[in-house]
């Protein structure tokens, strides 16, 4: 009930603004921000400022002084529709005016407000470039992220990867190594070497094909030898 007939107070009176006092439409505008209508009470302080924009602690009401603070007050409106660059702007403008602790207290709000706001991008960008990161998982993409974001949530995450893939890009041109020096040699012995260090490695299932190739091929030419032997023996004696 209080704040229907509030609004009815402010509609009835909200006729022309400049047939209206400042101090009538800095009245309204309190108003409107006690019920929370920031959108109408900006309005309003607007005005104000249009007719006479100096805060001012002592200013004169017919035969009584009022506090008249519409630039604190349309930076306090600002800070809560959330555009804290003119909420600073307005309080600053207050306080060198006519400083009240209020405006300092507000102005402070908004600079932890702003600060928060700063760090939650900052948290929405570091994650983003973890994300993209791991979707390549490279090293060069790992390294990329701690030069970026040295003091990333993910930064030791992101060494221990580096660290991992190094080692397994080491390990990996061992084994590329061995397998050619393997395949130089070309014997079953070293095959089989092979596969004794890397059991389940990338070429193990071609150095066991290898390996079974070269046994098949040695027992041809053993075959073969005694074939030969065979077809060159001397001839039985008769007796």
């Amino acid at each position: 009930m209080k704040q229907l007939l509030l609004i009815l107070f402010l509609t009835m009176t909200g006729t022309s603004v400049f047939s209206q006092s400042e101090i009538t439409i800095y009245k309204q505008g309190i108003e409107y921000a006690k019920l929370k209508n920031w959108n109408m009470a900006k309005s309003k302080f607007i005005d104000c400022l249009l007719k006479d924009g100096v805060d001012n602690v002592r200013k004169r009401d017919g035969s009584k002084y009022i506090q008249y603070f519409p630039n604190r007050e349309l930076g306090v409106v600002y800070s809560y529709l959330g555009d804290y660059e003119r909420a600073s702007y307005y309080l600053q403008k207050s306080i060198s005016q006519s400083s009240s602790n209020r405006a300092y207290q507000k102005l402070k709000e908004v600079a932890q407000k702003v600060e928060e706001l700063k760090r939650n991008e900052q948290r929405k960008k570091d994650r983003n470039a973890w994300y993209a990161a791991t979707s390549k998982g490279t090293i060069g993409a790992y390294e990329d992220y701690a030069r970026n974001y040295p003091e990333g949530n993910y930064i030791n995450t992101a060494r221990s990867k580096i660290s991992a893939l190094k080692e397994k890009e080491r390990e990996s041109r061992q084994e590329e190594s061995a397998w050619n020096n393997a395949k130089s040699r070309n014997t079953i012995r070293a095959f089989q070497a092979y596969l004794d260090d890397y059991p389940a490695g990338k070429f193990a299932s071609a150095a066991k094909n290898r390996i079974f190739d070269l046994k098949q091929l040695a027992i041809k030419q053993r075959k073969g030898y005694y074939e030969m032997l065979e077809t060159y023996a001397e001839p039985e004696i008769i007796k």
